[in-house]
């Protein structure tokens, strides 16, 4: 019987760089790469941020829906890469905002522009507290089997 094809997945390492990995094992023999952290640390890395909004009970529509009004301005914001506005399935009331930029501060100065044109303070008279903003570095970002789905809706 002929020897099948090895299936390749569309994995995407935005900072891994073939000539600088080697691959470990663990445990179970499984072979894993990794990568040069000295050449990782030069590279330009994007901020992942989330946005928690809590709305007050039935104002989760309001708070998405004022989200998704002043995107187009947000998309256009210095540093944004992506926008995802999503809500709790089990919470509608529970909506976050999940975004890409260039940099952290990139995201700091959209939001200090929000907040002086009053935005900050509209979001949180339909919320039950303030709103919880985190900053992640992104460590990995693979595609899986699914990923040709269009993600704009």
């Amino acid at each position: 019987m002929p020897a099948k094809a090895p299936l390749r997945l569309g994995l995407h390492f935005p900072h891994f760089n073939p000539t600088s990995a080697s691959a470990s094992e663990d445990e179970s023999g499984s072979k894993h790469p990794q990568l040069d952290r000295k050449s990782e640390k030069n590279a330009l890395m994007s901020t992942l941020v989330t946005n928690e909004f809590f709305a007050q009970p039935g104002r989760g529509d309001d708070v998405a829906n004022l989200l998704i009004e002043i995107l187009g301005e947000s998309l256009q914001h210095d540093g944004c890469e992506i926008i995802r506005i999503v809500r709790d399935q089990d919470d509608p009331d529970h909506v976050a905002g999940v975004t890409q930029w260039t940099e952290r501060h990139n995201f700091e100065d959209y939001l200090a522009w929000r907040t002086e044109r009053g935005f900050t303070a509209t979001f949180e008279a339909m919320l039950t507290r303030p709103f919880a903003v985190h900053f992640y570095d992104i460590a990995y970002f693979g595609e899986g089997i699914a990923s040709t789905r269009t993600t704009q809706h």
